[in-house]
């Protein structure tokens, strides 16, 4: 699956915090999965290597 189509697939199993961010988001940033990934990632404090 290309990473274009990875968003489609990520936002059905959003939940809680993950999805009020998500909402949250104009519509190019939320269907951007290099932005979404950093926003939730700085939403939660964590990195790509962890905590």
């Amino acid at each position: 699956m290309p990473v274009d189509e990875w968003v489609v697939s990520l936002e059905t199993l959003l939940a809680g915090k993950a999805l009020d961010v998500y909402s949250r988001l104009p519509q190019a940033k939320a269907y951007d999965y290099n932005k979404l990934k950093s926003v939730l990632l700085q939403r939660y404090g964590l990195t790509e290597n962890g905590f």
